[in-house]
Order: C-alpha cells, then structure tokens, then sequence
C-alpha cells in the first residue's frame, strides 16, 4: 500500500472516530462494557487459541531464539510502529513527544540498522508510547467502550484506527523488502514477550475477562496520563474483584 492510500485511510478513520460523541458529564462514568455479550465468547476463543496454539508456539521461539535475537526482532517491529506514535503525539498537539518519538525512528533505523538495535535510547530518546487511541481520549473520548476482537484481543472502540492502520504501515514503510511471514514473526515476537504476564494471569485471575478488561483499561489510562492516573481509576480496578 502506498504512503497516500495509507494517509488517506488515516485521515478517514480520525473523521469517524471524531464523530462519536463525547459522554455529556464525568459525574457518572459510562459503562465501558456494553458489548460483553459479544466481548466474553471472543475472550473465550481467544484465550482457547492461545493455550492450545500461541503459548506453545512462543515458548518454543524462546527456546530456539537467543535472547540477544529476540530483542532485536522486538525493536524491529516496534520501529515500524513508531509513525503511530509519531501522528498520536502530533494530534495531542505534544510537539515534545512527536519530536521524541521522530529523532528515535531516526536514529534507530540508520544507525539501529533499520531499528534491530536501540541507540536512541541510549542517547535518552526514550519510546513515548503514544497513539491515535490516546489522541481520541485526548479529545474527550475517554470512556469509549471496551471492544474484543478475534485473534487480536482487548481493545477500545477508539482503538480499532490503530489495530487497522499498525499492520498497514509495516509493508508500507518496507515496500519491497516486506514480506507476508513478517506478520507472523511479529505476532509471535510479541506473544514471546508476554509469556510472563501469561503466567500471573493464570494464577491470579478467577474471571480471566473480568481480569483482562480491567487491566488493559487500567494501562490504558496509564499511558493517557503518562504514568501518573488519578488514584480514584486504581481503586475502580480493585472494586471489581
């Protein structure tokens, strides 16, 4: 895809999602899960895929791939995602951030060697993080419903630009040096990396959805508020248990 059908995508996806109206008052938040009745048995599927599929697969990558390795496949991937970040920062109106996230590509995919190493942070270029989701709830869309997605898991109805633009600006960024196996290699780099979270879900958890929704809303809300959420969204998390 080219870089002008990938903008004029983008472009369409911020209008639509910029049409869904705000909540009129904070005094008593919305109810973030009204699509449970869809969201619990695409939970179920995709946990159910995961033991039996995703899980044995990345142990098995871990085992084969030396650690150093893995590491440069990650920063790969996420340098490619790094324009997301770049645009989600831009639309915050944060030029700190764009400016952060832009010197970063740079630098690691010159001198990272097409972002297999991470000099840039090093060099105190640190990855921001942002996105066009956290832009939206920037706008006032903070409360946009908790949304399951087959095969791709948690997410917010303010999120879906990034899950549809983030795969699209991969091959665009390579054009011929793309290939389709890259997907794979980056959904299981990225399943590799969270075998630990894995493991305290299984322990911890006695709602496996209850726990997953709450969690991802909770890191959700760190990354909107950089790290510092008001206190009252942790002691929500807690009363759901």
């Amino acid at each position: 895809m080219k870089f002008g059908r990938l903008a004029s995508l983008v472009m369409v996806l911020i209008v639509a999602v910029a049409a869904v109206p705000a909540p009129a008052s904070d005094s008593e938040p919305p109810d973030r899960d009204p699509f449970e009745a869809w969201n619990r048995p695409v939970h179920k599927f995709n946990e159910t895929l995961d033991v039996n599929v995703m899980q044995p697969v990345a142990r098995g990558y871990r085992a084969v791939t030396p650690r150093p390795a893995q590491r440069a496949i990650a920063n790969f991937f996420e340098n490619l995602l790094l324009p997301l970040s770049i645009v989600g920062g831009m639309l915050q109106l944060d030029s700190e951030k764009m400016l952060t996230d832009t010197g970063r590509f740079v630098v690691n995919s010159t001198i990272g060697i097409g972002g297999l190493f991470d000099p840039a942070s090093s060099m105190g270029l640190e990855y921001q993080q942002e996105d066009l989701g956290q832009a939206f709830e920037s706008w006032g869309l903070k409360h946009s419903p908790y949304l399951v997605l087959p095969f791709l898991g948690p997410t917010t109805l303010v999120q879906v630009p990034d899950r549809i633009i983030g795969p699209l600006i991969q091959p665009a960024i390579l054009g011929s040096y793309w290939h389709e196996s890259l997907w794979a290699l980056d959904l299981l780099s990225t399943r590799a990396e969270l075998l630990a979270a894995s493991g305290l879900l299984d322990e911890s958890a006695a709602d496996s959805y209850i726990f997953t929704r709450e969690a991802f809303l909770q890191r959700r809300r760190f990354l909107l508020y950089d790290g510092d959420p008001p206190l009252d969204d942790f002691d929500a998390f807690f009363d759901d248990f």
